[in-house]
């Protein structure tokens, strides 16, 4: 396989580089599955940054009409879109449709190889790991926009952001990455 794993000292963050790793979809369900062995998990997905044609309403639909039929706490919260086309910072399009924040409240074990493959691998995830306060409470922060990044708050013991654009990881320090 070929990626990189890179330790910034200064932060304490660790970021893993998949971008030559020919098998990218495996190879982030694996690695994901290794750093969130045994945790709780609030996962943050923003349909700004999903790689699809569909539109946000519709994939905020498709995640709802998951999480109920299998009982999993979620939220879905409208927010800005920002998918509007321009050339020289001079739009061609507006775009005056929502995009959302969808959260949901996940087991380690609930995160299977299919759930993955049909609705988060085409997604940028933010994931808290271990969340310090419940699931309510946060929640309530997003809804009121006191929380807008897990990086850098208390309300998780880790945090990994999976970027399928830029096809890399960061994980916050705490969380041992030992992808071996």
């Amino acid at each position: 396989m070929k990626y990189k794993v890179i330790k910034d000292k200064k932060s304490g963050d660790t970021r893993i580089d998949y971008f030559k790793v020919p098998d990218r979809k495996t190879f982030r369900y694996n690695t994901l599955k290794k750093l969130l062995q045994g945790k709780d998990l609030i996962i943050r997905i923003d349909t700004n940054l999903v790689k699809t044609e569909a539109k946000d309403i519709d994939i905020s639909k498709m995640f709802e009409e998951y999480f109920e039929a299998n009982n999993i706490s979620h939220e879905v919260l409208p927010t800005e879109s920002n998918k509007n086309k321009k050339i020289l910072g001079i739009s061609l399009k507006a775009n005056h449709g929502n995009a959302y924040i969808i959260l949901f409240s996940i087991k380690e074990q609930d995160m299977t190889e299919e759930f993955f493959d049909q609705y988060l691998d085409n997604c940028d995830l933010e994931i808290g790991i271990s969340p310090n306060k419940s699931v309510e409470d946060i929640y309530k922060e997003m809804k009121k926009g006191y929380l807008t990044c897990f990086f850098g708050s208390e309300y998780f013991e880790g945090v990994i952001y999976d970027s399928n654009f830029v096809e890399s990881m960061r994980v916050s320090k705490g969380i041992e990455v030992n992808l071996t």
